[in-house]
This record gives C-alpha cells, sequence and structure tokens, in this order.
C-alpha cells in the first residue's frame, strides 16, 4: 500500500496535516480525515488543555527587520492598538537589538478579544540613521489592522519593511 493510500484503498485528501486535526464544534472532522488513534487522543488532550486554560491569552509579540539594511530594526518606534467602542492603547516603544517589541503584551497581559492595529514609525527609523528620504517620506507611518478571536493563541506579527513598503503577516511563534 502506498503512504498516501488509506486501507480501504481512497486515496488521503492532499491537505496539511493541521486541517486534518481540525474539528467543528460538534466534534465531526471539517476536512480530510485523521483515522490515526494516536492523532485522535492527542487531539483531545489539546482541546481539554485549550478548554482549561481560556482564562490565559497567548499574547502578541512583533518582531521587524530592516529589509533594506538586512538587520533587525533596532529603535523603530511601534505602537499597538485596541479598536473597540474606543481606541485604547495596549502597548507602545521601540523595538530592541533583535528587532523584538519587549512588552508583557507578549506574553499576554492586556490582550483581549477584538480588533487591533499596530503601528510602525518606518519615516523616522530611517531618518534617524541618515538614510535619504523624499520630503515627504513614501512611507511614514505603516498601520495594519489585524483581529483576534481566540486570545489563548499566541499571534506573532513579523515585520519586514524598507522605505518604500512593507508586509506583514501571522506567523508562527
Amino acid at each position: 500500500m502506498l503512504p498516501n493510500e488509506l486501507s480501504h484503498g481512497l486515496k488521503r485528501l492532499a491537505v496539511p496535516q493541521w486541517a486534518r486535526w481540525f474539528r467543528t464544534k460538534t466534534g465531526e472532522h471539517s476536512i480530510g480525515h485523521n483515522f490515526s488513534g494516536a492523532n485522535h487522543a492527542r487531539q483531545k488532550e489539546t482541546n481539554t488543555v485549550a478548554k482549561d486554560s481560556e482564562q490565559q491569552a497567548g499574547g502578541i509579540s512583533i518582531h521587524a527587520v530592516d529589509i533594506a539594511g538586512g538587520t533587525p530594526a533596532a529603535g523603530l518606534g511601534v505602537r499597538l492598538w485596541h479598536l473597540g467602542d474606543d481606541r485604547v492603547q495596549v502597548a507602545a516603544g521601540s523595538c530592541s537589538e533583535s528587532g523584538l517589541l519587549v512588552h508583557t503584551v507578549a506574553d499576554g497581559i492586556g490582550v483581549k478579544r477584538g480588533m487591533y492595529e499596530v503601528e510602525f514609525d518606518v519615516g523616522s527609523f530611517y531618518r534617524d540613521r541618515g538614510t535619504p528620504l523624499p520630503n515627504p517620506a513614501f512611507l511614514e507611518v505603516a498601520q495594519f489592522r489585524f483581529g483576534i478571536d481566540r486570545v489563548t493563541e499566541h499571534f506573532h506579527l513579523p515585520f519586514k519593511f524598507t522605505p518604500w513598503g512593507f508586509s506583514l503577516f501571522r506567523g508562527g511563534a
């Protein structure tokens, strides 16, 4: 039997491993199938742990890299806002020598469900380093909005940028 075939000869769907473990609220598989008893037991353990830790937030970590300079963005100004009825600042600071925003929000303190906006002071970062920029700078402040539904999950935001553009996504931490 080929590794991608099930015992009854049907081919396994070409979906990532995480999708095979995904279950709906009723416990039914919604994408793919996972017929391994060991994996089923591991999934049950994971579900139990998640239910037991519903009150503990996973956190929001930010890692910035200056792609133009090829280095971590030490000193880059960052602000993180929670957008609800009011716009509330939950974190602010400058990135460390490794490009990380060192703040308690990375440990989940102050993180709650909802929409967020993060701002990066790209123009100031390059001006402070003596990088020639047009006046006004093409990219002064990079803003990115994202939502958090499950506060038990960790949200890692890798921010890659130049004076002309940026990329930001949810990465693995």
